[in-house]
């Protein structure tokens, strides 16, 4: 079944630096919900989010990396239900500077699976991510066919 999104927010990494501590609580939220406590993450960053430090890992994850980030947010009325990330990385390959999109933390609330969502997100991301050359992403035991 498809269901459009009412609303997607596609940020950037001007955006993302200054994105509001609502806005960040809110994605904790949808990460809780997703994944629980069997976060995808190490061991460290697990503690890190018990001892309430997600915006520490947030800002490593998105702000800090050389190149630059692009985040969508998919929202159904004001209740964030789908995220998508992506770490751009500029690297020469065979004497040509190339841009790779890595796709990371897809994720849609339990509630709110199997509607299409995450095409939804990936399809605006990609519209947005101009300059990018290759997109991949690593699949992992929490992936999902969409």
């Amino acid at each position: 079944m498809t269901q459009m999104l009412d609303e997607i927010r596609i940020l950037k990494k001007e955006e993302i630096t200054t994105l509001s501590e609502p806005r960040r609580q809110e994605l904790l939220h949808l990460y809780r919900d997703v994944f629980g406590e069997k976060w995808p993450f190490s061991d460290f960053i697990r503690v890190l989010i018990k001892e309430g430090r997600f915006n520490e890992i947030f800002n490593w994850k998105f702000i800090a990396p050389p190149d630059s980030s692009m985040l969508a947010l998919g929202y159904l009325g004001s209740t964030l239900v789908s995220f998508a990330a992506m770490i751009l990385t500029k690297a020469d390959f065979y004497g040509r500077r190339v841009v790779f999109g890595n796709l990371v933390d897809l994720m849609t609330h339990p509630r709110f699976r199997r509607r299409g969502f995450s095409i939804q997100l990936l399809s605006e991301l990609f519209k947005k991510a101009e300059g990018v050359d290759l997109f991949f992403t690593f699949p992992n035991k929490n992936s999902h066919l969409i």
